[in-house]
């Protein structure tokens, strides 16, 4: 009996995995017409489906995403206490099935079957469905811990970044489940989710210790910027008619120059365009910023090299006009036409031409001009 059920365990492996699958928050925004892949943070989870379609969906979704992982774990506890297994077995199984349903919904293959690619969840949903099987009195602690740190104002605590989320998870839960449990098993299954939960948010979490960290940076370099310099160095400086110095600070841009610029940025943006696309969460959660500003670009870049080739075969009479209409023209969405409105005002008070010359000054009293604009 015990062989045929040390066989089983992969099984119940497999089913833990299929459990953690479902996407409980992708299902109930589906329903509602809304496709949590295609919209804000493009997470299939509960806090995502909060943002992006309406906070009840959030609540179900994360309650569905908990109660997953308590049942699909609770089911091996029990199965390995009616038949009581050999306490190596119970620990393997036990420990597997609750890894298996983080990775079921970090990595789900429902929705690998619907939409084509291995997606999922973050998994805190799943942890704290793994804490409530082991002790519910742990995750209530854990709860009331995290409902109270969400409370402190931010002028007093000001970093609140999924790192720090995730080490008062780790530093909270941890000591409470095994205060409440004494036994060693639920302590390193939840170590174990711990770095499945840290690597699945990695990227959040670079960016929270740079949060931590670049404070301290920048002063040492200042330090160590101003320990190092000789002397200050200045611009040119040129009389005025009260014989007073001034600085000046002019640079004269031309089209080839604006559109080296332009293709700069193009570039640039194409390369985080789904970064950009991610954080447009408000007013609409449609996702389409990056791609707007990146196809806005495109067509800014391709109106300023055509103007480019008419100055040179058969130039307008108003090159610096022509350069705004085309600008003010070439805006998509709501961000390219924000975008294209700044630089045309920009345009307005730094381009100045004639017959076949085109150029742009900038300095700081153009700059002011423009912002006035």
């Amino acid at each position: 009996m015990a062989i045929e059920l040390y066989m089983m365990i992969p099984v119940f492996w497999g089913i833990s995995y299929v459990i953690g699958s479902m996407p409980f928050s992708y299902v109930l925004a589906r329903l509602k017409g809304v496709n949590l892949l295609e919209v804000g943070t493009r997470n299939p989870g509960g806090m995502n489906a909060w943002r992006s379609v309406h906070p009840l969906v959030g609540i179900a979704g994360g309650l569905g995403d908990v109660l997953k992982a308590t049942a699909a774990v609770t089911i091996v506890i029990t199965i390995a206490k009616t038949f009581d297994l050999d306490p190596r077995m119970k620990d393997l199984l036990v420990a597997g099935s609750a890894i298996s349903v983080v990775i079921g919904h970090q990595k789900s293959l429902i929705l690998r079957l619907l939409e084509g690619k291995w997606v999922g969840g973050k998994g805190f949903g799943c942890y704290a469905g793994v804490i409530i099987a082991f002790s519910w009195i742990s995750f209530i602690i854990l709860f009331i811990v995290l409902m109270g740190l969400l409370q402190i104002p931010k002028k007093i605590f000001k970093l609140k970044t999924n790192l720090f989320a995730n080490v008062i998870v780790a530093g909270t839960s941890l000591p409470t489940i095994w205060f409440m449990t004494r036994e060693t098993l639920p302590v390193v299954i939840l170590m174990l989710l711990i770095i499945l939960l840290f690597w699945a948010d990695r990227t959040s979490l670079v960016n929270g210790f740079k949060q931590v960290v670049s404070p301290f940076l920048e002063r040492t370099a200042e330090t160590y910027y101003i320990e190092d310099m000789d002397q200050p160095q200045l611009a040119d400086k040129t009389d005025d008619s009260s014989g007073q110095q001034k600085e000046k600070e002019i640079i004269i841009l031309n089209l080839d120059d604006l559109l080296e610029i332009i293709d700069i940025a193009t570039k640039t943006l194409a390369e985080w365009k789904s970064h950009v696309n991610m954080i447009n969460v408000f007013p609409v959660p449609d996702g389409d910023t990056g791609t707007n500003l990146a196809e806005t670009l495109k067509k800014i870049q391709k109106h300023v090299s055509t103007l480019k080739q008419r100055l040179a075969r058969q130039p307008p009479r108003e090159p610096c006009q022509e350069l705004r209409k085309g600008i003010i023209r070439a805006g998509r969405g709501n961000s390219g036409l924000i975008f294209t409105q700044w630089l045309e005002g920009v345009l307005s008070a730094c381009c100045f031409g004639e017959a076949t010359q085109c150029h742009i000054k900038i300095s700081r009293e153009t700059i002011a001009v423009a912002l006035q604009e």
